[in-house]
């Protein structure tokens, strides 16, 4: 069993085609997408911005944190401070969550860490639709192949709700390469993965693997189901 390689320069060529025709086609005037302070984010924010290259097309981000504290920020910052092309916004939605959460414990019952999880997905995908509406955007996800097509790891009608996923080819091994071809800040590249819908929420807390196994598993499937070492 063998792991897909990829030349980053031809492979970002082609991600940044395909966002460039994605606006087009549509007749919108570029693209939004939520910002998190993650690889998977920072990648794709990179590389509508890259693809927008003397277009009149722009990429307008946002930060919308539901929750006080956190470090998320810190790491949109040098993101920011690195490409401050980006048009970035931070807009809070800690009180729309938690009244959200207030009004469905109230008619229902308490809702787990996990559920309450998803409720803040899909009220930051709401904000960011209608983001992208209001703009004539095309509304862009950050998942990887691993996460989003390999283990169904995101939210129905949440951070899954998007018009296009650029990266939703590259797994999240190759999104850390695409990173480091980008010139991501290492800060961020070398980050722990998390979702962000709770304090010290770790992705691999989470699944309990890594994305390394993710990707084994895919493609020693894809691969006519060869053993997997």
């Amino acid at each position: 069993m063998k792991l897909p390689t990829m030349n980053p320069e031809v492979v970002s060529k082609e991600i940044q085609k395909f966002i460039l025709n994605k606006v087009r086609h549509h007749k919108k005037t570029g693209v939004v997408l939520g910002l998190s302070g993650g690889v998977d984010s920072s990648v794709v924010a990179v590389l509508c911005l890259r693809a927008f290259a003397g277009t009149p097309f722009v990429v307008k981000t946002y930060y919308l944190p539901h929750y006080v504290g956190g470090d998320d920020r810190i790491f949109i910052d040098q993101l920011i401070k690195k490409f401050p092309a980006i048009s970035y916004q931070v807009i809070s939605i800690v009180s729309q969550c938690t009244s959200h959460i207030d009004m469905v414990e109230a008619f229902s019952s308490k809702l787990s860490n996990y559920e309450k999880g998803n409720c803040y997905s899909r009220i930051r995908a709401t904000f960011l639709s209608d983001f992208a509406e209001k703009g004539n955007k095309v509304l862009s996800g950050t998942g990887n192949r691993d996460e989003d097509y390999g283990i169904g790891y995101y939210t129905m009608f949440g951070d899954g709700a998007v018009h296009m996923n650029p990266i939703g080819c590259l797994s999240k091994r190759l999104v850390y390469q695409m990173a480091e071809y980008l010139d991501i800040p290492i800060s961020i590249i070398g980050r722990e993965p998390t979702a962000g819908l709770e304090p010290n929420q770790t992705d691999l807390g989470d699944l309990g693997y890594h994305y390394s196994t993710v990707e084994i598993v895919m493609e020693s499937l894809a691969q006519g189901g060869a053993n997997i070492v």
